[in-house]
């Protein structure tokens, strides 16, 4: 690491040390400093002490989830790794970033990067260009607004009538934020029409908590993941990220 980068205190909480070992490995390669603790009470500690800027923590851990609240409450910056539905949606309403425990080594890096500072966290926007499908102008604007921030070009639809449109358009679109309640052509019927074609895009589903299930389902007709409204924007650059680094290595 070059003595003159400011390194970036990561505090890894977590007690499975092949885990903690394959993500500090990851990690270093970045002007990062990365502690590791196993129990919950150390953890503590290093975050008095030291002032992490990240802190990751499983939250399947003894008083973990209670943890991570506490973390979040004192504007610390934390990523929790969970490893069940049911505390992931928890914390998704808490607008705390998670990322599944049981993906690949690569998914859970990028989670991590999404959630550092803009001046260290790895810049995967290039040119890719995301479609984002919502009946809400909010939402697409705070969309829109975030991943230009982070270097992807973005186009926006009201529905997913609009969303085929701007699809037979722009045949190189990369991803489709697709709301799943919409007006005229709602999500999970735009989604099945998006799979039927030759060459479609990576489609992340955006959903309110009480559709998570039929988020579920449209990830069983091929949709790569969901995120839940209001979003976490870490949580939706982790995804789109992860979304297009899957389309990399499957072309």
């Amino acid at each position: 690491m070059d003595a003159n980068v400011v390194s970036m205190r990561i505090l890894l909480v977590d007690e499975e040390r092949l885990l903690k070992d394959l993500l500090i490995r990851s990690l270093t390669s970045d002007p990062c400093q990365v502690l590791d603790e196993s129990s919950i009470s150390a953890a503590k500690t290093i975050v008095v002490d030291r002032s992490p800027e990240l802190v990751i923590v499983n939250a399947a851990l003894p008083d973990g989830l209670e943890f991570i609240l506490s973390l979040h409450a004192a504007k610390t910056t934390v990523l929790a790794l969970v490893s069940a539905d049911r505390i992931r949606d928890q914390l998704r309403l808490a607008n705390i970033p998670v990322a599944d425990r049981r993906g690949t080594l690569a998914l859970l890096v990028d989670a991590i990067r999404s959630v550092l500072d803009a001046d260290v966290a790895l810049d995967v926007g290039g040119s890719h260009h995301v479609l984002i499908v919502d009946d809400e102008e909010q939402i697409r604007a705070l969309l829109s607004d975030f991943l230009m921030q982070r270097g992807y070009t973005t186009s926006a639809a009201r529905d997913g009538v609009e969303a085929l449109r701007f699809l037979d358009s722009y045949p190189n679109i990369a991803v489709v934020l697709l709301d799943i309640g919409m007006p005229r052509s709602g999500g999970m019927e735009t989604l099945a029409k998006i799979k039927e074609r030759k060459r479609h895009p990576c489609v992340i589903m955006v959903t309110a908590m009480e559709d998570t299930d039929i988020a579920r389902r449209a990830i069983k007709m091929g949709a790569f993941g969901y995120i839940v409204k209001p979003p976490v924007l870490a949580e939706v650059g982790a995804t789109v990220s992860a979304c297009i680094a899957r389309q990399e290595i499957e072309s």
